[in-house]
């Protein structure tokens, strides 16, 4: 008897009210669900090649259930969850992520324990989507990630089986029978443990990589009018209680402004600022301290910022639990001091789109009244910081909010060695040079070289000037970020010089091209945070963000924009490769936003210090500063570049 299977992804609109629209980790199309107890309105993922994700719905609150159908009368039972482990808030911008470790949770908490951990069941869940695709052709390799359909040649062969795929049996199989079983039904070729532990670590990454900030918050209020607005971003003072009274003249108050981006690696950086002063209101500067937003708006007015760098690290939040630990939290550097450190202690991401550092914006985010009191739990899950070592010791809150998640890169327009056919080109690692214009010092310009890596992932590719070797073909070394150069030497032919490379970005998502043309089209959307100060002038500047932050304190609309950025390979695809590696035409590749125009970038710490100078405009380091708030950037193909065959 043929099963009845649906073609509807969801229970419910996720624009609407009271709708959990979510995007799995992997881009698997087809994977049956239904909502609630209702077993007999079942639903599908569907996979949106404009966003690059595969989507599904549940109502919030209801369980969801995971199985995949054979065309008759076989099915692989794939476990129950609350939809509230991913979110329990509407948006209307932002798909939560489910990730393979949400399933695996729901399968061995279903029926019978069985012996494997989460992980082990989330390895397991690898090897099973990773077999669909390579016995069905829509995988190239055992690691690739790229959309697999369940259809119905894996449908059929799964009536082939004796029996049903229990939820026991994926949790109590040996490792030999669990692999046997796959063989039987979609064909011979499996994947090993350690691949499907790359595969797996990989989609963990993607689930957690982004873009992550705290509100700007000038004008703040205590009404949360929705669970996207309201809250207070980075605040504290010199109260170690967090105790920040706006009546208390004799504290320090501090305000904080960051950007961090985790990349497909998962290491997180970025670059931010932050100001301290009392409550002091003068003739120059009347403040308004009444509300934290006014409180705010005099800091900025009067205070000179300091910048804030987070070097890349592994310890944010953690993609698993979700949670920033506070062994050994995350640090940024205050300033130009070597013992000044801000680190953020304890945080949990809720929706996968929030931190509450406040305990009624936490109470908005977990659906809890305003009379509920938070237990001890539930307060190591706020957005806390402490920062120590500069004269004064500060703590604080943090309100952060998670945006511009990334997605899988589609092949057809991120080619790799690993990912294309014999003799099919590839274009990655891709070496290129970024030049930056200042709107505010029109007569200079500032050259860096970089590279788009294989995993998509964005690096520093600095060359010494006196380097016998090109940037393409200089030695470098993952582990340690470092390139080896021989250089020129009157008294050393072999003479080598290293030099540091530094993370600055990301690849957030491919455009692949559809029937109708886009200007987005084979392009690349990427963002970059400068955040060293071995960067020198870049030291701060933002790219691809699709932000602005507004600087004014005075109701006027003064702001920065950081615009879009989308790297265009249109080109690369025209490229002839021959034999000895020639490339003709030569490679050419080019950087606009979304319309095809320039691309701005900006500088939020030499920006807000624009803001500081008015008042104080005698500052010498104010006005180099204010040289360095954006401008545009450009970005053409390294003179090396190569686009490759493989061979």
């Amino acid at each position: 008897m043929q099963q009845s299977r649906s073609t509807v992804n969801g229970a419910c609109i996720g624009t609407n009210s009271g709708c959990i629209e979510f995007a799995l980790d992997y881009p698997l199309q087809t994977l049956d669900f239904h909502c609630g107890d209702d077993t007999k309105q079942t639903f599908v993922t569907t996979y949106d090649v404009d966003k690059g994700v595969a989507t599904g719905a549940c109502k919030v609150g209801q369980s969801i259930t995971f199985y995949i159908l054979g065309k008759d009368e076989r099915r692989v039972d794939l476990g129950s969850f609350s939809m509230n482990r991913i979110g329990n808030v509407t948006s209307k911008s932002h798909y939560p992520r489910m990730n393979l470790l949400d399933i695996a949770e729901g399968i061995r908490n279903t029926n019978s324990a069985g012996d494997l951990s989460q992980y082990d069941i989330a390895i397991r869940l690898v090897q099973l989507i990773q077999a669909m695709g390579l016995n069905t052709d829509q995988l190239r390799s055992a690691t690739e990630i790229y959309p697999v359909a369940i259809n119905e040649d894996i449908r059929a062969g799964l009536d082939q089986l004796d029996e049903d795929i229990t939820v026991e049996k994926i949790k109590t199989l040996s490792d030999q029978d669990f692999d046997a079983l796959l063989k039987k039904w979609l064909g011979p070729t499996t994947i090993t443990k350690e691949q499907a532990e790359q595969v797996l670590q990989a989609l963990l990454n993607i689930s957690n990589a982004a873009v992550y900030q705290p509100e700007f918050s000038l004008f703040s209020t205590e009404s949360l009018g929705s669970y996207v607005t309201g809250s207070e971003g980075l605040v504290g003072c010199s109260n170690l209680n967090r105790e920040c009274s706006l009546t208390d003249t004799d504290l320090t108050h501090i305000l904080g402004h960051f950007i961090l981006m985790t990349d497909r690696q998962g290491m997180t950086f970025g670059s931010g600022l932050q100001w301290k002063g009392k409550i002091e209101s003068t003739t120059q500067n009347p403040g308004d301290f009444t509300t934290i937003g006014g409180l705010n708006a005099h800091l900025i007015r009067s205070i000179k910022p300091v910048q804030m760098t987070a070097d890349a690290q592994n310890s944010w939040i953690d993609p698993e639990t979700k949670q920033i630990t506070n062994t050994p939290g995350y640090l940024f550097r205050v300033g130009d001091s070597t013992t000044e450190k801000l680190k953020i202690e304890q945080g949990r991401l809720y929706n996968d789109y929030m931190i509450a550092g406040k305990e009624r914006f936490y109470k908005v985010l977990t659906g809890k009244s305003v009379s509920y009191n938070l237990n001890e739990s539930e307060k190591r899950e706020l957005g806390l910081w402490q920062q120590t070592g500069g004269t004064l010791n500060f703590a604080g809150t943090m309100d952060l909010y998670k945006i511009y998640p990334i997605t899988h890169l589609d092949r057809r327009v991120f080619t790799t060695q690993n990912n294309v056919r014999n003799q099919e080109n590839y274009f990655f690692p891709l070496y290129g040079n970024l030049k930056f214009t200042l709107t505010n010092d029109s007569n200079r310009i500032i050259n860096l070289g970089i590279v788009i890596d294989e995993n998509g992932d964005i690096r520093t590719n600095i060359k010494p000037a006196t380097a016998k070797v090109d940037e393409c073909s200089a030695e470098y070394n993952p582990s340690t970020m470092q390139t080896t150069y021989l250089v020129e030497d009157s008294e050393d032919t072999d003479a080598v010089e290293t030099v540091q490379q530094y993370r600055i970005g990301t690849v957030s998502r491919a455009f692949v091209p559809a029937a109708v043309r886009k200007k987005t089209d084979n392009t690349l959307s990427i963002r970059m945070v400068f955040a060293n100060e071995e960067l020198g002038d870049l030291n701060g500047a933002l790219i691809g963000m699709n932000s602005t932050i507004k600087t004014s304190t005075d109701g006027s609309s003064e702001s920065i924009v950081v615009g879009g950025a989308l790297v265009n390979l249109t080109d690369l695809f025209n490229v002839r490769v021959t034999g000895d590696g020639t490339n003709t035409p030569k490679p050419t590749i080019s950087l606009t936003d979304s319309e095809g125009n320039t691309v701005k970038w900006a500088n939020s710490f030499a920006s807000f210090s624009q803001v500081y100078g008015k008042q104080n405009p005698s500052d010498e380091s104010v006005k180099r500063l204010s040289k360095l708030a954006g401008g545009t950037v450009s970005l053409t193909a390294a003179e090396c570049y190569k686009v490759k065959a493989k061979s």
